[in-house]
């Protein structure tokens, strides 16, 4: 069972989106965007955005997916996702070396991962290596149709105004 971390190709692509799609559906958006530099050739080799693949040696099966961007100034971030049956083998520290390897190029000064409260062995794999929690997200929702708007109706008329 062994395994080779390498940059991503543009033929892992769909690979990519069933990996996310299955682990975490609510991310395949903004994966998307990532894998979209594909179509920019003058920005895929961009070190504002780097991306690596983890194939299975003997089946070639893509079974894990990094990515780190710059965020802002020195500020950067990660994505890291292991097929759930190819998980505590080693592979998401593996491209958690790739990526902190790539950064060791750039000027970075923070790396920030985030992962959900539920997300136990995420969470515990992040701190064994080190992360922090710095802060927590809340996500709300707003249901437009069955809001009541009928407070904000001046609000146009308002701002306009000033």
């Amino acid at each position: 069972m062994s395994f080779t971390i390498r940059p991503l190709h543009k033929l892992d692509v769909d690979r990519v989106i069933a990996l996310c799609s299955a682990i975490q559906p609510e991310c395949v958006r903004d994966l998307e965007e990532y894998l979209r530099r594909f179509d920019e050739p003058e920005r895929m080799a961009s070190a504002s955005l780097c991306q690596w693949a983890v194939v299975e040696n003997s089946s070639q099966q893509l079974i894990g997916y990094a990515v780190c961007w710059n965020v802002v100034r020195r500020k950067y971030r990660m994505g890291l996702i292991v097929h759930s049956d190819w998980r505590k083998r080693g592979i998401g520290g593996g491209l958690l070396g790739a990526l902190l390897a790539a950064l060791q190029s750039t000027p970075a000064a923070t790396l920030q991962a985030r992962a959900w409260d539920d997300q136990t062995d995420s969470l515990q794999f992040l701190r064994r290596r080190g992360f922090v929690e710095t802060h927590r997200m809340v996500e709300l929702h707003l249901i437009l149709s069955e809001a009541d708007l009928a407070p904000l109706a001046e609000l146009p008329r308002s701002l306009t105004a000033q």
